[in-house]
């Protein structure tokens, strides 16, 4: 039904290849559908949940754990250190999921559209939290889904600039939000 309505590209698939279930999966937000829009995607099996992740994790379900809004002119916001707390704690692998082409995607289907949206569906390789500080593991997951955003749209130093500076460096002058939106809808 999904790909009567989107064009949707999905990118990485082999990354799930005999990935022993369940696992955390680790994605941006970009609009109101993109959870709908990625666990429909996906074949049943590997179809996540949002609902009591630990509890679900420990029942053999996938989850999905979505990053917060996104500050000062950057594409993809941060994680919580939801995401590997919980791969740490039932020693599963976390899947970083980078969407593309999500935003404002509700506001697009209601408009009469003679293409349908792309939308890109970017699977990277697991990673692994056990024997690492969590700190590591949710800073490895954000550089690791800015990279998939930024794939095949930006040159590799592009992404590298957009990159969050490191602690003690000034940190850019906050855009409005009205600005960052004009952004992430070109």
């Amino acid at each position: 039904v999904l790909s009567l309505r989107f064009d949707i590209e999905f990118v990485g698939s082999g990354n799930l290849d005999g990935l022993r279930q369940p696992f955390v999966f680790g994605a941006n937000e970009q609009g109101a559908m993109d959870y709908h829009l990625f666990r429909l995607s996906l074949p049943k099996r590997l179809r996540p949940t949002m609902i009591a992740p630990s509890r679900a994790l420990a029942r053999g379900r996938n989850v999905v754990v979505f990053t917060d809004d996104p500050q000062a002119g950057r594409l993809v916001g941060e994680f919580s250190p939801v995401a590997a707390g919980l791969a740490n704690q039932h020693n599963v692998a976390i899947v970083p999921i980078g969407l593309v082409g999500t935003f404002k995607l509700n506001d697009l289907i209601k408009l009469p559209v003679s293409t349908r949206p792309k939308v890109s569906i970017r699977i990277g390789a697991p990673i692994y939290v056990r024997g690492r500080r969590i700190s590591q593991a949710t800073a490895e997951l954000q550089g690791t889904v800015e990279q998939l955003v930024h794939e095949g749209d930006l040159s590799w130093w592009d992404v590298e600039k957009r990159r969050v500076a490191p602690s003690g460096a000034p940190s850019p002058e906050p855009i409005p939000r009205w600005r960052r939106l004009w952004d992430q809808a070109a």
